[in-house]
């Protein structure tokens, strides 16, 4: 379908060379893309459309990741902030995960916590900062808890979608047979809902590294982090370090979610097969 042929050899798609020209063209229009705003972007800045103060040029933003490289400044950033992300994540994951089954299992649990998450879901997480940097203090700690509280819903919500189409028939037939309750879980459910976490990964990954950017920009009491890179580059009107801190993170967002999609696919297909 879409000029794209596939054949499936024990349920799983195998790519045939039809798809090869379609990716060349596919990335050749994304470079294309890519190259023709940073070449725009260098004409304002030097023909001085805007001043280049305000929005830096491309060459400067390279030279800003350069040099902060050089100095081993840019790598710590990252890795502080990547790990914060990480870590708020697989929190978010892990208290997601009981939550589902709750909701899964018990009826009552259901009519009790429903309403509830859905008033927790609606509270700006922003408007929470003043509240943990009071309780938990400036530092990791309350990055950390800011990145969960931004990005636990999306695990909790998209694992109960995935909870919800598990194949009742197949359900009961499988009790039929004299499958426990584990058996069923284990070779049911679960493998239903790993495709449903996975696409929650995809949202909630970038969007766990954005907070933790937005969380040290906040939070950081100088402990280093992109977000504090960002603000002490905002403060002394340093663009050209502002723009290197903020574009660095995307070849890891990037990367991470061309991973997911990858092992998504093949879950997908292990689901359709």
């Amino acid at each position: 379908m879409g000029g794209v042929l596939k054949r499936y050899v024990g349920g799983w798609p195998v790519r045939t060379s039809v798809d090869r020209p379609h990716r060349v063209v596919s990335a050749l229009i994304d470079v294309g893309g890519l190259i023709g705003i940073l070449g725009v972007w260098q004409l304002v800045a030097w023909r001085r459309i805007v001043d280049p103060f305000w929005i830096s040029s491309p060459l400067g933003v390279a030279n800003a990741v350069w040099q902060l490289a050089r100095t081993g400044q840019l790598f710590g950033d990252l890795l502080y902030t990547v790990s914060t992300a990480f870590i708020g994540l697989a929190l978010a994951l892990i208290v997601s995960l009981p939550i589902v089954g709750l909701l899964t299992f018990s009826p009552f649990a259901e009519r009790v916590l429903e309403p509830l998450l859905g008033f927790v879901y609606a509270i700006p997480k922003v408007a929470l900062i003043p509240v943990l940097i009071l309780t938990l203090g400036l530092g990791e700690t309350s990055q950390v808890v800011l990145v969960l509280l931004l990005v636990v819903f999306i695990f909790i919500y998209n694992l109960r979608a995935g909870s919800r189409e598990v194949d009742v028939r197949l359900v009961a037939a499988l009790e039929i047979l004299g499958a426990s309750r584990r058996d069923v879980l284990m070779h049911v459910r679960v493998p239903t809902m790993i495709s449903y976490a996975i696409s929650a990964m995809r949202i909630a990954g970038p969007t766990a590294l954005t907070a933790a950017i937005f969380a040290e920009y906040f939070a950081g009491a100088g402990q280093g982090g992109l977000g504090q890179l960002i603000y002490e580059s905002s403060l002394f009107f340093h663009t050209s370090d502002l723009f290197a801190g903020a574009i660095v993170l995307v070849p890891v967002a990037y990367g991470l979610d061309r991973a997911l999609q990858r092992w998504s696919s093949k879950t997908s297909s292990w689901r359709s097969a």
